[in-house]
């Protein structure tokens, strides 16, 4: 009888775990093909990957448990992907050390920036730049686009704020020279330009978003609870079940109408705060 019951259980956790990797599995086709991220991340997730199966991963589960191995790659590299797009400096080392032949470039001029959002539904700000720069004696003018992403990550910013972001951490690095611009010695014509050398810009990647669903999702906890702890306040001994229907229904219409006007009026002193 116990040993049906486990492998009843065992078969549950299977099914489970494949049909998790398979939500993983399309998770991670969509992510690859729709938002264009850089595949080399997911070369450095694989890599880490089977480093960490062999020396701590492989006594919980086997080569053969395929299912298993996407969700596992998949959640390496989402990390990975957190890590390395949240990080200027961690992009600047990574391109360096992928392209050993792109020299770095002096007295870059910024002759231009503008600064528009995105219109993808995970909406963020950006800048395009054209800057100038000399090699071995010509003069080049590059258009560099996608530069400086900022995602917002606290409730009640504005797509104003997220350009204004991006634009000023742009100037910024260009004033204070943190930017770092490098040529292809082979092709002069090719040049590529980053912006900051900050080790985290948390702003510059969707771990941004991130942040922002736990919010929500905190503001909802909090709401459940206030209203939890207000329904204990108005009615402690459970009064209201014992109401006639349309007096329940008019009672707890006018609490959630009061309570809704609380959130928001307090929701309002926040935005008057946030932007005084």
């Amino acid at each position: 009888m116990s040993l049906s019951r486990n492998k009843t259980i065992k078969t549950k956790k299977d099914i489970f775990v494949e049909i998790a990797g398979i939500v993983f599995l399309i998770c991670a086709i969509i992510y690859f093909f729709f938002f264009n991220e850089n595949l080399r991340v997911f070369f450095y997730a694989t890599v880490i990957y089977v480093a960490l199966y062999f020396i701590f991963l492989k006594k919980y589960y086997s080569k053969t448990d395929y299912f298993y191995h996407v969700i596992a790659l998949f959640l390496t590299f989402i990390i990975l992907t957190l890590l390395f797009r949240s990080s200027p400096l961690l992009q600047l080392k990574e391109f360096e050390w992928t392209h050993p032949h792109w020299q770095k470039i002096e007295n870059v001029q910024l002759l231009q920036q503008e600064v528009d959002l995105s219109s993808r539904r995970n909406a963020h700000a950006y800048s395009t730049i054209v800057y100038e720069y000399s090699y071995q004696g010509q003069s080049y003018v590059i258009e560099q686009s996608d530069l400086c992403r900022q995602y917002s990550f606290v409730i009640g910013e504005e797509y104003s704020d997220l350009k204004h972001w991006s634009q000023d951490k742009v100037k910024q690095g260009y004033l204070n020279h943190q930017y770092v611009a490098l040529v292809n010695s082979e092709q002069p014509e090719e040049s590529i330009y980053f912006y900051s050398q900050d080790v985290f810009d948390i702003r510059g990647s969707w771990f941004a978003k991130l942040l922002y669903v736990m919010q929500i999702v905190l503001v909802g906890g909090v709401i459940a609870l206030f209203g939890w702890g207000v329904k204990r306040l108005v009615d402690p001994k459970d009064q209201i079940k014992k109401m006639p229907k349309m007096k329940k229904i008019l009672f707890i219409s006018v609490l959630a109408i009061s309570l809704w006007s609380l959130l928001f009026i307090g929701w309002m002193a926040m935005m008057v705060i946030i932007n005084s």
